[in-house]
């Protein structure tokens, strides 16, 4: 073999390589991107949800304001709901996190403020709803 045949068999092959190290740096970035994502999408809603319980004081002086902050509040947690029971919300420490708040949500705020007739609604919440269930199953 004659060196430019060499340096062409080494050239190829460190072309193979770097290939072979940019695909796994990829692969690395795209699921960092996609981490980051999720966890931006949990601090919006965990931003919104703690925005409402601030101002449910002050909604609250009214009737049609504590409709509204129902509304707000509870659809919050719904859209929540469903990202992480369709997986969209992936990590499993997003959770474990959240637990505790989805269960008093449930408990002492939706169980407290929602008519029985909504509660009893399956069309109503359902993604809260399924959550919590699962929550509560998770811990018999």
């Amino acid at each position: 073999m004659n060196s430019i045949q060499s340096w062409a068999v080494l050239v190829a092959s460190l072309s193979a390589v770097f290939a072979a190290v940019a695909l796994i740096l990829n692969t690395i970035a795209i699921k960092e991107s996609k981490r980051t994502r999720e966890l931006q999408t949990f601090y919006g809603i965990f931003k919104d949800l703690i925005s409402l319980e601030e101002r449910q004081r002050e909604y609250y002086k009214t009737e049609d304001g504590k409709k509204a902050w129902n509304s707000l509040f509870f659809n919050t947690l719904e859209f929540f709901s469903f990202l992480l029971n369709e997986k969209f919300l992936k990590d499993p420490k997003v959770l474990l996190f959240f637990e505790d708040a989805v269960k008093g949500f449930y408990e002492q705020v939706f169980l407290k403020h929602i008519p029985d007739e909504k509660q009893r609604d399956v069309k109503v919440y359902p993604e809260f709803k399924k959550l919590y269930v699962r929550i509560r199953e998770k811990e018999i």
